[in-house]
C-alpha cells in the first residue's frame, strides 16, 4: 500500500486538487474567481515549458538514433504492427463514444462560451489548412505553443541532421541533452505546485460551465473502462488467435497480467519495461525482438494514449456544440489521436504537450487543455496497463511473423 501510494502521489494529489477544486466551485459559485488568477498563471508555466522541452528531447533523443542496431526487417514489422493496432483502437474509441457520447445529453449553449473562445475562426480552405498545420513562414514561429507540430517536425529533422555530422556534431548533442536536462527540471519544480494550480483552474471552470462537466468526466471515467476492456481482453485475444493460434493466445494470457498490473498500479509504461520483457520472453517471443519492440512501442506505441485522445477531441467537441458523427470528426480525431499519441511517447511529460497539441489542431483556445488535462489525469491508470500489454502483443505478432514458428505454450519458468 505504502509503494502504491509512493508510485502514484503526483496523480493522487492531482486528483485531490481536481476534487477540492470542483467543490468549491459548486458551492461558492463566482466566488473563486478570486484564485483564476493562480490557475492561470500555473498554466502559463506549463505553456511556457512545453515548447523547449518537446524541443531539447525531440531533438537530442535523435542526435542518437546512428548508433541503433536494430534489424530493418524488425523496424518494418514493427512499425506495421504499431499502426494496425493503434488505427483500430482509434476507431473502437470513437464507436464506443458514439454509442455513449463522453457528455452525454447537455445543451452546449448554455456552457459554451462562458471562459473561453470556443468558435474556431472562419476556416481556410484544405490546401491552406494543411501547409499551415505542418509549416510556419518565419523561424522564430517554430517557437509558438501554436505551432506545435512544425515544431516536432523541425526538431526531427535538426536530430537527424546533428548525427549525420557524427563527430562535429557532438557539440551540438551535448548542448541539445544538457538543454533537454534543464527543461525536465524546470518541468519537475512546477509540477510540485500542479494540484494547488489546476484545482484553481478547476474551480473556474466549475464555477463558469456548472456542474454539468463534472457529470462528464465521471461518464468519461466509465466509458474510458469499457474501452479498455474491449481492447485489452477482445482485441488483443483476436490479434494473436489470428497470428499465433490458440496456443499463442493461452501464453499471453498466462503472463501478461504481472507486467499489465505492474503499469495500471505505477501508471509508467517504462516502470513496467523490465517486468514486460520478462513476460514477453516467457511467451516464446526471442530476445531480439522483445528487446527491440517493447522499447520502441514504450516511446511511439500507445493505445492508450490514441484512445483517450479520441475521447478528449470528442469531449471538446461536444462542449463546443459540434457535430461528432460526422465522418469529418472521425477523420480528424484519428489523426489528431495519432499525432498527439507519438508526442506523448516521445516526450517527457508529453500528457500536457499532447493536450496542448490536441488543442492547437482542434483550433481553440489553448487554456482549453487545462479541461482535458483532468480526462487524461483520471484514465491514466487503464490507460497505461492498455500501453503497455498492447506492446508485449505487437512483440509476439512480429516475433511470429519474422520466424514464423509455432508457438509453445509457456511454464512460466
Amino acid at each position: 500500500m505504502i509503494k502504491f501510494l509512493k508510485d502514484n502521489a503526483m496523480t493522487l494529489a492531482l486528483l485531490a486538487g481536481v476534487a477540492v477544486g470542483a467543490t468549491c466551485g459548486i458551492v461558492f459559485g463566482d466566488g473563486v474567481n478570486c484564485v483564476k488568477p493562480v490557475g492561470d498563471i500555473f498554466l502559463n508555466f506549463v505553456f511556457t515549458l512545453v515548447v523547449p522541452i518537446v524541443f531539447f528531447s525531440i531533438s537530442s533523443s535523435l542526435c542518437k538514433m546512428n548508433n541503433s542496431g536494430t534489424a530493418g526487417k524488425v523496424l518494418g514489422y514493427t512499425a506495421v504492427a504499431f499502426s494496425v493496432t493503434s488505427i483500430i483502437a482509434g476507431i473502437v474509441a470513437f464507436l464506443v463514444c458514439m454509442v455513449f457520447p463522453p457528455l452525454g445529453e447537455i445543451d452546449p449553449a448554455a456552457m459554451a462560451g462562458s471562459m473561453f473562445d470556443l468558435s474556431t475562426a472562419s476556416k481556410p480552405d484544405t490546401a491552406t489548412a494543411v501547409v499551415s498545420a505542418f509549416t510556419v513562414d518565419d523561424f522564430w514561429k517554430l517557437f509558438s505553443k501554436s505551432n506545435l507540430l512544425p515544431m516536432i517536425i523541425f526538431a526531427v529533422i535538426l536530430g537527424f541532421s546533428v548525427s549525420l555530422c557524427g563527430e562535429k556534431g557532438k557539440p551540438f548533442a551535448q548542448f541539445l541533452e544538457s538543454g533537454c536536462e534543464a527543461m525536465l527540471k524546470i518541468m519537475k519544480l512546477v509540477m510540485y505546485v500542479a494540484p494547488i494550480g489546476l484545482g484553481c483552474f478547476i474551480a473556474n471552470v466549475i464555477a463558469s460551465v456548472g456542474p454539468q462537466i463534472l457529470n462528464g468526466y465521471v461518464r468519461v471515467y466509465f466509458l474510458y473502462w469499457i474501452i479498455t476492456l474491449i481492447l485489452f481482453f477482445f482485441a488483443h485475444t483476436l490479434y494473436l488467435f489470428l497470428f499465433t493460434g490458440m496456443k499463442g493466445v493461452k501464453t499471453y494470457w498466462s503472463n501478461i497480467m504481472p507486467p499489465a498490473l505492474v503499469a495500471f498500479a505505477t501508471t509508467s509504461s517504462i516502470a513496467a519495461l523490465p517486468a514486460n520483457i520478462e513476460a514477453t520472453k516467457k511467451m516464446g517471443v526471442s530476445a531480439n525482438v522483445a528487446d527491440a519492440v517493447l522499447p520502441l512501442g514504450v516511446n511511439i506505441h500507445k493505445d492508450g494514449s490514441m484512445t483517450s485522445t479520441v475521447v478528449k477531441v470528442l469531449f471538446l467537441t461536444i462542449l463546443c456544440g459540434g457535430c461528432t458523427n460526422s465522418m469529418e470528426t472521425a477523420m480528424s480525431a484519428m489523426f489528431i489521436a495519432a499525432l498527439s499519441s507519438i508526442v506523448m511517447g516521445a516526450v517527457p511529460n508529453g500528457g500536457v504537450t499532447g493536450e496542448l497539441l490536441t488543442c492547437s489542431l482542434m483550433g481553440f483556445d489553448p487554456k482549453m487543455a487545462g479541461i482535458i488535462i483532468v480526462i487524461g489525469t483520471i484514465v491514466d491508470m487503464p490507460a497505461t496497463m492498455l500501453n503497455s500489454a498492447s506492446n508485449s502483443a505487437c512483440a509476439m505478432i512480429v516475433d511470429t511473423l519474422i520466424y514464423k514458428k509455432k508457438r509453445v505454450l509457456s511454464s512460466g519458468k
